[in-house]
């Protein structure tokens, strides 16, 4: 998916949108990866839906590559979005997503909060140009990708771990080994402006710099 706009993004990967059903496999075999995004303290009552989204881009030559994902928790709960629907046995606020991908190295550009005040829709782009995560997913893999609260508290690790392997007990499916994507610094972009006039949070080859983590 090459990435233009988010808001473009956000209104692909809306349509015919599903649950992941425990039927859903992913055994890694074919090298490819999967990426299990965990994020907490998420209201539902003036919300219809958060989206992560996520940019994989060259941290060697500072360039992005021709590939976007977004991961999408709603208001309805597991029944919409790419959101697992979380065992009775799993007592936890944290909730659950993901999607298929590849190994790489991707930054978390915005989280997009589609919203109904007063009756009306409208879409709120929370853009991370000052300071983007870069996380590195692994091939043939589960990759736990940790995108903290939504008042941007950070999630236990360890006590996250080990609610992601219960998850996954109620996916059998989902067999791959399990690992922590690991954050390998942070990425600093410009933002352009879309045909309106307003601010268009998207990468573009050299309008961002890449800090390795310490």
């Amino acid at each position: 998916m090459k990435l233009t706009t988010l808001i473009a993004i956000a209104s692909i990967t809306l349509t015919g949108c599903s649950s992941i059903s425990r039927t859903t496999s992913f055994d890694g075999r074919d090298g490819k990866s999967f990426a299990l995004v965990a994020s907490d303290d998420m209201p539902t009552d003036w919300i219809n839906n958060y989206d992560f989204v996520f940019q994989e881009i060259d941290v060697k030559t500072s360039k992005t590559l021709p590939y976007a994902f977004s991961v999408i928790f709603s208001a309805t709960g597991p029944m919409e979005g790419n959101e697992f629907k979380k065992p009775q046995n799993l007592n936890t606020t944290v909730r659950f997503g993901g999607a298929p991908t590849h190994a790489g190295d991707y930054v978390l550009i915005a989280r997009i909060d589609n919203r109904v005040l007063a009756g009306v829709d409208s879409t709120v782009v929370n853009c991370y140009a000052k300071g983007a995560a870069v996380f590195r997913i692994h091939g043939a893999s589960i990759n736990i990708i940790s995108v903290g609260s939504i008042d941007g508290t950070s999630i236990d690790e360890a006590h996250l771990k080990a609610q992601v392997q219960t998850l996954l007990s109620d996916y059998p499916k989902f067999s791959a080994a399990v690992s922590s994507a690991e954050i390998i610094g942070k990425v600093v972009f410009q933002t352009g402006k879309n045909r309106l006039g307003g601010k268009n949070c998207s990468m573009l080859d050299g309008n961002f710099v890449f800090s390795p983590k310490n």
